[in-house]
């Protein structure tokens, strides 16, 4: 859910086979990252990522990324460098 201003601007779901849930929290903050920026609703806006996920928090604020080479995390990560 991307909010400004207590408004709901945009909301969305997903559901993925084979998957865990980390992956899922991962691609969920990516995906509004990439949807606000889309729209251009991050010039001169401040960002800020709300989650229930510890991993995509830490991995957002370059905290922690995983072990293993993880495509959603190096890319989340970027977004939130950018």
């Amino acid at each position: 859910m991307v909010v400004s201003d207590g408004a709901a601007l945009l909301t969305d779901s997903g559901a993925a086979r084979s998957t865990t849930n980390n992956q899922m929290e991962l691609l969920a903050a990516l995906s509004g990252l990439r949807a606000v920026v889309a729209r251009g609703w991050h010039d001169h806006a401040r960002l800020e990522l709300v989650s229930d996920s510890r991993v995509a928090l830490d991995v957002a604020r370059g905290a922690w990324l995983p072990r293993r080479p993880d495509p959603l995390a190096v890319a989340l990560r970027a977004a939130c460098v950018e």
